[in-house]
């Protein structure tokens, strides 16, 4: 059961951000749930469906936010505010997409299950 201590680090990396990697790691988790699915029928159920929900629901934030000072003029103020429209645009796309690929690698562990 070497398994069972590494689990929890398994289903982290099930939102590494290369595609390579989520496969293989689901491909793992399916292969461990089909030989002892009492191991990870839990994250996976949850991951599943309120996981997903919850991750989906999250409030999105800037890491990084640019300060405009009020010298610098409207023109400045307008294109910046279409630069971070165009990156929220872009983080939402992005977000949208992991967890889209997190939602297949928990639903195929549950059609393991099943």
């Amino acid at each position: 059961r070497p398994w069972v201590c590494i689990i929890p680090q398994l289903f982290s990396r099930l939102s590494h951000p290369q595609p390579f990697v989520r496969r293989r790691v689901t491909e793992l988790l399916c292969r461990l749930a089909a030989d002892q699915p009492h191991l990870i029928i839990f994250p996976s159920v949850v991951g599943s469906d309120a996981g997903a929900a919850t991750i989906r629901d999250m409030p999105h934030t800037k890491l990084f936010s640019t300060a405009v000072t009020k010298d610098l003029g409207e023109d400045l103020e307008m294109a910046e505010d279409e630069e971070e429209e165009f990156e929220d645009d872009e983080v939402e796309s992005q977000t949208a997409e992991e967890t889209q690929a997190m939602e297949n690698c928990f639903q195929a562990m549950v059609g393991i299950l099943a």
